[in-house]
This record gives C-alpha cells, structure tokens and sequence, in this order.
C-alpha cells in the first residue's frame, strides 16, 4: 500500500524518485511507520484511523457492488476486485479520503513500486486462492 497520489504529485516540481524505502515522494507504509515512530507521532492511532477509512468506504459501497455483481456474474465467490485508497494524513493527524480508486495502477516505475506491488499482486492471488 502507497499512501499518495503518484499520478499527480510527479509532475510537481519539489517530487523526489523514490529510490530508497523512505526516501523521495513515495513511501511504502512501514516507511511512514517508522516516520511518525522517529518524530514521536501516534503511529497506531494514525494507522485505525486508517483502516477505519477504508472499512467505512468499502461497507458504503457493498450494497451497489453486490448488486452489480448478482447481476453479471453467477456465483459471488467467482471474482474480485482491487482497489486504491489515497488519503490524506493533516497536521493534527486526522486522515481524509481523498479518492477511492477502482482502477488502481500497477505500473513498475520505480523499484519500490516492484516491491510493494509484486508483493500486493501475490498477496491478492493467495486471497483469492
């Protein structure tokens, strides 16, 4: 899980590659972890709000995917589907979604997206059985 919005922030002037886990724009999850634990910020608290953001949004649109699904596809159990959260963490620690994608890139553009998405990909698959 990446916690930014690549396809914009790229194209910013102060954007950073991200070559190294907790370097440049881009941060994998335990490198934010390790951030806010270094400043002393609530790491723990931070993240149940997070996982709160998105249990809420996925329980607000389980009823219309569950529909569209009955509607195409013969046994619920037979599909899937990825999405991508990206939010907002403010200065007094209280996190926004910004959107929830339903299409979310898989690109490989830097090594840490190989890392992170190869790992996500073979994670999904292993769910999925």
């Amino acid at each position: 899980m990446h916690l930014t919005n690549y396809s914009v922030n790229r194209h910013a002037a102060a954007f950073v590659r991200d070559e190294a886990e907790g370097e440049g724009s881009k941060w994998s999850l335990s490198a934010l972890q390790r951030h806010f634990e270094e400043h002393g910020w609530p790491w723990a608290r931070v993240r149940a709000e997070i996982a709160s953001v998105f249990i809420k949004t996925l329980i607000s649109v389980e009823a219309d995917v569950a529909r569209k699904v009955g509607q195409t596809v013969r046994h619920r159990n037979t599909c899937f589907e990825l999405h991508g959260f990206d939010v907002l963490i403010d200065e007094a620690f209280a996190v926004h979604l910004l959107e929830l994608n339903i299409c979310p890139s898989l690109h490989l553009g830097s090594p840490l997206d190989r890392r992170l998405k190869t790992r996500l990909v073979a994670d999904l698959l292993t769910l999925v059985g």
